[in-house]
């Protein structure tokens, strides 16, 4: 994402990048400023920015990785997702929880919200939200987004208090659900907080075996997000599609990125045949080391060339 900032705002940007590192998403300043992880070129724990004081080979790899990003197939998700609800923006309140460096709330606001709170519990990806904010030249951005430095782990019961009178038409989870302890008690939280839609963006398994399992796996407390120690479980990909009501709300739809439901476009059920379509593809790759059907989405270069992952799914949930 491109950012203007007032021209007399990027020096002190460039000064206080370094104090504020690690930084997540993905952002351009200029020609020598950058931001954002990008594991694929190795660019990610040590280098996760660079401006006019780095090395020129780190600037340039930043600026080849950057160039090399497909965004707007992100982009272009994100904002069907949004003209998916029914919902007046102009007239409507979201809030972005676990917002990170804060693109989604941007995004937000660029989708017409007229109010987002942008909800985070690492300190230094407040004070870089605040940075950016103050620094664009486009104070409208400012004036919508008010950031919030939360010390509750948004999968606690105590986190829904925080927000549960702010009058919020829409609540977004884009990247956490797989990333906390209790992502049962998060989704409650979201159905707590929300007047109407709950939109989740998560990392699945797609796996056809067991659709109420979920998988554990164990956070890595060294990775560059700084956010988790301990587990965290990752669902299957149709589990929110099977058991919306059993969590309070009236529908579940599947938003699936284009670039990846080409591969694999039966993702909306889970059928006999789907299932054994999924089961050859895995036996394929497993015994001749060639990719077939959804498996094609597990390429790295869709990870790079799209900027997304082929194991998210994204879900709107609307509630009674």
């Amino acid at each position: 994402m491109l950012l203007k900032l007032k021209d007399e705002s990027i020096k002190p940007f460039r000064a206080r990048m370094d104090e504020l590192s690690p930084w997540m998403h993905h952002y351009k300043i200029d020609d020598e400023t950058y931001t954002g992880i990008y594991p694929v070129d190795g660019l990610y724990q040590k280098y996760t920015y660079c401006n006019s004081t780095s090395d020129k080979k780190v600037i340039n790899k930043f600026s080849n990785a950057y160039e090399n990003m497909d965004f707007s197939a992100k982009r272009r998700f994100f904002s069907e997702i949004i003209k998916s609800i029914s919902l007046d923006t102009k007239k409507s309140s979201a809030l972005d929880i676990s917002s990170a460096t804060g693109k989604h709330s941007l995004w937000l606001v660029e989708e017409g919200f007229s109010k987002v709170y942008s909800s985070e519990i690492r300190k230094h990806q407040v004070e870089q939200q605040q940075l950016i904010l103050d620094s664009l030249e486009d104070q409208s951005y400012k004036n919508k987004i008010h950031v919030n430095h939360d010390e509750i782990y948004a999968d606690q019961k105590e986190y829904q208090e925080l927000y549960k009178d702010k009058d919020v038409e829409l609540v977004l989870s884009f990247g956490l659900l797989y990333h906390v302890a209790n992502p049962i008690q998060h989704i409650i939280n979201c159905r707590a907080i929300s007047n109407k839609y709950v939109v989740i963006y998560t990392r699945t398994r797609i796996s056809p075996y067991e659709v109420d399992a979920w998988t554990l796996k164990q956070e890595d407390p060294s990775w560059v997000t700084l956010a988790m120690e301990g587990i965290s479980w990752v669902p299957h990909f149709n589990y929110l599609n099977k058991n919306y009501r059993k969590l309070g709300f009236k529908s579940c739809k599947i938003i699936y990125p284009d670039v990846f439901s080409k591969n694999f476009p039966d993702y909306t059920q889970l059928s006999r045949k789907v299932v054994s379509k999924i089961k050859w593809a895995e036996r394929v790759k497993r015994h001749f080391n060639t990719d077939f059907y959804y498996t094609k989405n597990l390429f790295p270069h869709c990870n790079k060339y799209a900027g997304m992952d082929g194991n998210f799914f994204g879900y709107i949930l609307e509630k009674e």
